[in-house]
């Protein structure tokens, strides 16, 4: 009687360290699909689509921890986008009697969308820089 349930004990481990393999293959497969399919994808948010489907649709592991690392990668690349694209706004701005204005929503809309980004104190020193500008510009305006 105990070598029988020796046996049937060894074969539900042997049972469950194959069905274990067999899953953990099963999701390599997926996210090695995954992968290629982040590859294919040219737009940002599409890929961060993919990514967060991914993790919120798997357990825990490696992989899914994995592709949590590719989203911090895409968010990162989104937000440099996103300081371009701002950037590139604010420069483009006519310098005229709106142009602090204008100014100030653009950078104040950046900062609140990443308030944790690594930009915010270059954000605040433009804005700094902006206001001094134009104060700059006003005192010259009327000492002519």
């Amino acid at each position: 009687m105990g070598a029988s349930v020796l046996v049937l004990v060894l074969v539900i481990v042997a049972g469950l360290v194959v069905f274990r393999s067999l899953q953990s293959n099963r999701l390599g497969k997926a996210y090695d699909q995954l992968l290629k399919q982040v590859t294919e994808t040219t737009v940002l948010e599409d890929k961060e689509a993919l990514l967060l489907e991914f993790v919120a649709s798997h357990d825990t592991s490696e992989y899914t921890l994995a592709a949590e690392e590719k989203l911090e990668e895409i968010a990162d690349l989104i937000e440099e986008r996103d300081y371009a694209e701002m950037s590139r706004q604010v420069n483009n701005l006519p310098v005229d009697h709106d142009y602090e204005a204008s100014a100030m929503v653009l950078l104040k809309a950046f900062e609140e969308q990443y308030p944790e980004s690594t930009r915010v104190p270059e954000i605040r020193q433009m804005i700094d820089e902006i206001v001094e500008m134009v104060e700059d510009m006003e005192y010259e305006t009327l000492a002519s």
